[in-house]
Formats: structure tokens, sequence, C-alpha cells
């Protein structure tokens, strides 16, 4: 029987591609996951990282890697596990194929032109793909990392909390092993007593089970159940937002409303110390707005009605701006838009009571795709000290073209609702920016009115 170097070399390595060109430095860097020397297990799994996951892209060589860190999974201990199931996640992409039923809204550029699509991670991973995922090597990935499934399901029973919180992140992108897992997966949440584990269960759950399927019933009971672990509640209702929208309660959205309501986004006391909520962390806020705008349009509406009018006094005008932005999409375009991008001038801070870290960090709290950086300069006195320079210039102007053509039916009701939110939100107008302009809106606070006014005049 060869061993695993003699299989290694029996491989055309050097005639594959990954990243950085020939992929003949790929079999040391496998053999070196073996070694007893952490500096160089670590070197290795960070030149996989680079090579064969290169900022989510596989390649030719990710595919011929995968059976063999199959192999070398069944050979290392503790966190050397953990670390070669991410990288197999990540090869895998099971994140996407996690979500990949999902629906959702995000920018894309067509030459100078920037326009808003609907898509999904289905169709781009079997389909479409771009220059750096090829849906050939995404889909022939994915296929060989679940080939492993008995080795997973095996790893699946230690008592090592992070192997087992690693396997879960894998599992959630095989749906289509769904009648074996789902079973594995109940029986492990009636075995363990720890309940950052049962969440990492939770999740992985719902993104295998079917739409009618009775194990639903445990994510309705956590959301009223108030002596469960608040954290487990959260799960339970971020679950039924992403899988479950158009069945979901309004226990539910109260829950994910409460959640935004008590989170601190003050410098210095950002979190939630000191209330109910105080085992979630302060990332726990985007989750909930987005689980929010994964609703119904008039129920997200609401919610995030509620949450900007409640709570934007307390919050950096960073905060108060993309949430604005979160409950405008809803209402006009039907989902939170992905990817635009945001500047702020550097003058904002003058006569300020934030810091340059404090605006940082408030960009970058939107992480999901949200590209968002500070400018350099400071900026003409005529610009919007906060501007959004990426969005869908076309469908402003086509909805702008059709505000001057008044009648009781140009907005709707949750349209209607939001804008009157926006304007009647202090917080967002002590600093000039250009949020309204990406629906055709009126910039200026006086000029929104207006357009309301007249809106609401003529609404029968």
């Amino acid at each position: 029987m060869f061993s695993l170097e003699q299989r290694l070399r029996q491989v055309p390595w050097a005639t594959l591609r990954h990243a950085y060109g020939s992929a003949e430095d790929t079999p040391q860097h496998l053999l070196d996951l073996l070694s007893d020397e952490d500096e160089i297990r670590n070197g290795a799994l960070d030149r996989l990282w680079a090579s064969i996951c290169h900022q989510g892209s596989v390649y030719e060589a990710s595919c011929a890697a995968v059976p063999f860190l199959i192999e070398i999974l069944q050979q290392v201990s503790g966190t050397v596990k953990a670390s070669i199931l991410a990288l197999l996640a990540g090869v895998a992409h099971t994140e996407w194929y996690a979500k990949r039923s999902q629906r959702g809204l995000t920018m894309n550029q067509d030459g100078a032109s920037s326009y808003h699509e609907w898509w999904s991670f289905e169709s781009f991973l079997q389909k479409d793909g771009n220059i750096y995922h090829q849906p050939e090597w995404l889909v022939k990935a994915h296929k060989l990392v679940g080939e492993g499934m008995p080795v997973y399901l095996t790893l699946l029973h230690t008592l090592d909390k992070e192997i087992v919180s690693s396997i879960l992140d894998l599992l959630a992108g095989y749906r289509e092993f769904q009648t074996e897992l789902v079973p594995e997966l109940i029986a492990l949440y009636t075995r363990v007593n720890d309940y950052p584990l049962q969440c990492s269960i939770l999740e992985c759950l719902s993104a295998l089970l079917d739409v009618d399927a009775p194990e639903w019933s445990l994510y309705h009971r956590y959301i009223v159940d108030q002596d469960a672990p608040p954290r487990l509640r959260f799960t339970a209702a971020e679950s039924l937002a992403w899988y479950q929208p158009q069945s979901i309660s309004s226990v539910t959205v109260a829950l994910l409303t409460d959640i935004l309501l008590t989170c601190s986004l003050q410098p210095g006391q950002q979190g939630f110390e000191g209330t109910y909520w105080s085992d979630l962390t302060l990332g726990t806020f985007i989750h909930a707005l987005r689980a929010l705008c994964r609703l119904e349009p008039s129920l997200a509406t609401q919610a995030l009605s509620r949450v900007l009018s409640t709570a934007a006094s307390g919050w950096i005008i960073l905060d108060a701006i993309r949430v604005a932005e979160a409950l405008l999409d809803v209402a006009f375009f039907g989902g939170w838009i992905e990817n635009r991008d945001w500047m702020y001038q550097t003058n904002l801070l003058d006569d300020s009571e934030w810091s340059s870290s404090d605006l940082d960090e408030a960009f970058f709290r939107y992480d999901f795709g949200q590209f968002s950086y500070p400018s350099s300069g400071s900026g003409s006195l005529s610009e919007p000290l906060i501007n959004v320079i990426g969005y869908d210039e076309q469908e402003a102007n086509r909805l702008s073209q059709l505000y001057k053509h008044i009648n009781h039916q140009i907005l709707s009701d949750p349209q209607r609702l939001a804008l009157e939110t926006i304007i009647h939100c202090d917080a967002l107008w002590q600093t000039s920016h250009n949020l309204l302009a990406i629906y055709g809106l009126p910039i200026e606070k006086e000029q929104a009115q207006a357009l309301l006014d007249k809106v609401s005049f003529l609404t029968p």
C-alpha cells in the first residue's frame, strides 16, 4: 500500500493550477499539516488557504487536494482537526450553499453604471459564477468535500466542542444529505447541555430542514420561552427569519426588534452589557437587522421604523444612516441592498464628539458586503459630508420622474411610513447626506416633507 507521500507524488501537481499558478508546492503544504511543530503546521494552513481557497476562489488544484485533506483530517488531533475542517468548509463554500435558496438584492456594475438586481447563491454556484469563481470547480469541490461525510459524522460524536462546531459549519452546506443529517443533529442536540453548542446545532439544522419539517416547532417554542437562554431565543428567531419568513410570528418580530432597541452603539459602551440580552455580542445587532430585512416589507418597515424612531438619537450618525438605508431599501425595493459604496468627508469630524476610529468602526460594523470607507480628503463644501456613490441612478431617476405625477398611489403604505420616519428622525438631519437620492427623493428635509405632504393629502 502506498504511503500518503507516495500517493501525493502520483498527482501531476505541476500541471494543476491554484491562485498563484502551478500547484507544485501544494503536496508539501499538505504533508506539513502532519508536522509536530506548530509553526510549520500553521504556515501550511495559511499557504493552503491563500492558494487553494484564495478569497473564496477554488481551482483544479483545490479539488485535487480535497481527498488528501480528508485523509489527513483523520490523522491529526484537536485544533488541527478544527482548522482542516474550516478549510474544507471554505473549499466547499458551505456558507454559500447553506443560503443557496435565499434571494437577495446586490449592486452590480455595467461599465460606469451601477444597478441593483435580485440574485441567489444557487444560481451563482451552479451556473453564473464569475472570473474568480468558476462553477465547474465550485460544484466539483463541493461534491468532493461531501464525500468525506462518513468521517464528519464520526467526528460529530467527539467531546471536543471546537471540532463539533467546525463540523456543524461544514454540514450546513449539505442539504443533499438531509435524510441522514437531520436525525444525527437532533440526537446531538438532545445529548449536549452546552447552550452555545446548541445554538450552532440549531443554525446548522435550519439550513437543512424542509419548509414543512416538524422540527421547526422547536424554534417556535424557544421564541416564546422566556426562561430559555437569550442566545438560543435569538438563534431561533434569526433562523425563522431566514428560512420561514412567510410564517413569521409577531412575537418573533418583537424579539428581533427588542434586540435592536436594547443594543448600545455608543462609543465606549457598545453591546448588551447589563441587559437581558447580555450574552449576545455586538455583532448580533447586524444579524438581527438583516433578519428583519428578510421579512415581508410591511412587517419589516414597521419594525425598522420603530427602531429608528426610538434609538437613533443615541447612535453615531453613520449607524443612523445605515439603519435608515435598510428601512428605505425594504420599503422601496423589497430588501436591504448589499455592496453600495459609502464615503464620509474627514471634516465630518470638525466640531464632532466622535473620533475617526468611532466613525470607522461604525462603517465597518456593516460587514456583509457593504464596502464602506472614509475619504482621505476634505471634499467640496457643496458635497454632502456622507455620500453614497454606488447606487442605481437609473432607478432613482425613474422614481424621481414618477413623483412628479402625484396621485394617491404614488407611494405604498410601507414607503410612506419609511419616508415619514426618516423625515422625523432628528438624528439623521444633524449632518448633510444624500441618502434619499437613492430613492429619487429630495435630499433636503423640507423638500422631502413637501412631497410627503402632497402624498398624504391625496391619500383617500
